[in-house]
């Protein structure tokens, strides 16, 4: 949580000429001040975060929602490094002193920063284009957060933080954006192959499923393997011809019982003199 400037900071740096809608997702997850809803949108309850972004991150597909992942990455890499830092350093007391000093860094940065001031400009007029509301996050949340952000930098010219000094948040961005950069190239290839392997699976599965099995059924053994095929949901034709009627019946009886207690939409039925077809549910 190291404040919103130094969040557009490190969104600047990964992409310098982002659309509005990717700015703003950067900024949104901070935009509910209920604590309790701030921390789930946080995932400050859990205990790899990692786990969480990797998640997040398949369902980031528009500028939007890049930004909000942008944003609680930054805070994870934030948290464990320079946060960790302060509050070992300050011990009980950190909350109330980091917060004088977010405040500080957040000012300093603004009215250092020569693209802050129009850029939040733009956010204030920001069409919603790409929003994906939660339930934790609306409209009215985002619109509340950016009038009062801009509100306060105008009334808080405030002095360089001393635990947290602009040189430290240029070096953190730069080093939090080109970490972010290659971190997320790496989940869009994980993602893409899982992709792909999902598409070979269901593609092998629909090719498996179109084959046409014919068995000359000559035996309860042969019955018990054309239900092999019925399962797969495979269309399966059944040559019972030349049989005795006993086994004929005891084939058809098994293979009757089998589609029904299968329950997925399956037809048995003859197709000619003791030719029987077996058609799952795709088939029709």
């Amino acid at each position: 949580m190291p404040g919103g400037s130094i969040h557009l900071l490190v969104a600047k740096k990964v992409n310098p000429n982002a659309s509005i809608d990717f700015y703003m997702g950067n900024l949104a997850p901070d935009s509910n001040y209920d604590r309790g809803k701030k921390s789930k949108v946080h995932f400050d309850y859990t205990s790899d975060m990692e786990a969480e972004l990797k998640n997040l991150a398949v369902n980031a597909t528009n500028d939007y929602l890049k930004g909000f992942l942008l944003h609680l990455y930054v805070d994870w890499k934030w948290n464990t490094t320079h946060l960790a830092d302060f509050t070992n350093k300050t011990g009980g007391k950190w909350y109330p002193l980091y917060n004088i000093e977010k405040s500080k860094m957040t000012s300093f940065a603004f009215y250092n920063t020569e693209w802050a001031y129009s850029l939040y400009e733009q956010l204030g007029k920001w069409n919603y284009a790409e929003f994906v509301e939660t339930e934790f996050i609306k409209k009215e949340n985002i619109a509340e957060y950016i009038a009062r952000n801009i509100k306060w930098f105008h009334e808080n010219n405030l002095e360089e933080s001393s635990a947290f000094p602009q040189a430290l948040i240029e070096k953190f961005a730069s080093n939090t954006a080109s970490d972010f950069i290659k971190w997320s190239n790496k989940k869009i290839i994980d993602i893409s192959a899982r992709i792909k392997k999902k598409q070979k699976l269901n593609e092998d599965r629909q090719q498996q499923e179109s084959e046409v099995i014919v068995v000359q059924a000559k035996s309860m053994e042969d019955a018990f393997n054309i239900g092999l095929h019925v399962r797969e949901n495979r269309i399966v034709i059944v040559d019972l011809t030349g049989n005795e009627f006993d086994m004929t019946r005891r084939i058809i009886d098994y293979l009757s019982g089998l589609v029904y207690h299968l329950g997925r939409g399956h037809i048995i039925k003859q197709i000619n003199n003791g030719v029987l077809s077996i058609t799952p549910f795709w088939y029709r």
